[in-house]
């Protein structure tokens, strides 16, 4: 029996955890035994434990994190300081203690910002498998993009970007094999609403609803969804905006000069507007906070939408495809790989505000439009997005690896 080390980088239970835990726990037990390592504390190591995976950390290292959904801007220096002190503490001390103690067959990085424990793995002839979960930030003069580019091309013995967009860095080499996310069909299929969650949220069956997951964040379009929103309910003033994720204005608090820069830089300037829209929006607003029952808040909505401001794979998109439930989304790659325009949803111009608003209020309307895009999302996401195909995809290249 083979030992594959994952190595995790984030915080949260957002996608990149969850795709994860697929990969895990549909992996042949028979060949392959697995742990995880989390390089930071995160609801996700008791998920992890939940289902019976070996875990081990946190070890408490922040990633070298530079993608588009995050990255470190020149107003987070001590972000910056932060992510090269704790590369240099693993590079010198934990990669080589955490590879010599669980000792591993392979290495699998579930992102780039794990590449110190790649390149340490390469070090010590393991070989590395970096899954690219997102595309990497242009950042300013783009010393730090080269630097991940290369380090990745270095260590990885196989790069596995989620859509042939993330593999473009890397898009001549031949270590790189695209295999896309997968969903659950089991997990993500159509429920029955129960009167609890009804109640709960204050919602009725009749009421038109437009599902957001995404939390406070910038990149994913928090703000512009509640702009479009705010157009919506004046032509459907019955309509309610379902918001999912994380809603922390951390970044609002605090005083004195780090307060006041804190609120006057860009994140601040964003949360703030956002909260200005919240409060304006509110009797028609459903704020769920982090969702642990997503299949039934896709059943309950009648749109999902994901109108990020940079491109990045989406799993909520997949996620909704297997519920049946057409998509609005940013016509941005890759969501582009992942909605079929005009068949499983529409693609519309990130900044548009007023055709998001026509395709949303289009699609609230037409029951019938709904349900055909709907099929159609189905269709594609047993195809393409399925965990069985994912599955065998990523068996086959432990196989040519590990032989």
């Amino acid at each position: 029996m083979k030992r594959i080390l994952y190595v995790h980088h984030g915080v949260g239970l957002g996608g990149a955890p969850l795709s994860l835990l697929y990969l895990v726990k549909n992996l042949d037990r028979e060949k392959y035994e697995p742990h995880v390592l989390f390089m930071q504390n995160s609801e996700a190591v008791q998920m992890f434990k939940d289902h019976g995976i070996t875990v081990h950390g946190p070890i408490n290292r922040a990633p070298f994190s530079h993608s588009v959904i995050c990255w470190f801007k020149w107003y987070h220096p001590h972000r910056q300081l932060r992510a090269w002190r704790d590369s240099i503490k693993i590079w010198r001390t934990d990669a080589e203690l955490w590879l010599n103690k669980i000792q591993p067959d392979l290495v699998h990085l579930n992102s780039s910002a794990a590449v110190w424990f790649g390149l340490m793995a390469k070090r010590m002839e393991i070989p590395v498998v970096c899954h690219v979960r997102e595309p990497l930030a242009r950042g300013y003069l783009g010393v730090r993009k080269n630097f991940l580019t290369r380090a990745v091309g270095r260590c990885a013995t196989k790069i596995v970007p989620v859509c042939r967009n993330d593999s473009r860095p890397w898009r001549k080499s031949p270590k790189v094999e695209v295999i896309y996310n997968a969903a659950s069909p089991e997990k993500f299929k159509p429920v029955e609403v129960s009167k609890s969650f009804l109640e709960k949220h204050r919602l009725k069956p009749s009421d038109p609803k437009i599902l957001y997951v995404g939390g406070l964040s910038m990149e994913k379009g928090a703000l512009h969804i509640l702009r479009v929103f705010k157009r919506i309910v004046m032509r459907k003033p019955q309509v309610k905006l379902l918001l999912a994720g994380y809603w922390d204005f951390e970044v609002l608090r605090g005083s004195g000069f780090k307060g006041f820069l804190r609120r006057n830089l860009a994140a601040g300037r964003h949360a703030k507007k956002v909260q200005k829209l919240l409060f304006e929006l509110v009797g028609s607003l459903r704020i769920l906070g982090p969702v642990h029952n997503m299949p039934e808040v896709m059943s309950v909505s009648d749109v999902l939408v994901f109108p990020a401001q940079v491109g990045h794979f989406a799993r909520p998109v997949i996620e909704a495809g297997f519920v049946g439930k057409p998509v609005v989304a940013s016509k941005l790659p890759p969501l582009d790989e992942l909605v079929i325009d005009k068949k499983t949803g529409f693609l519309v111009n990130p900044r548009n505000e007023v055709a998001w608003c026509e395709k949303l209020c289009n699609l609230l309307g037409n029951r019938e439009l709904r349900e055909r895009m709907g099929a159609a999302g189905l269709q594609q996401s047993m195809e393409r997005f399925s965990l069985s195909a994912q599955a065998l995809k990523i068996d086959a290249l432990y196989e040519r690896i590990l032989g």
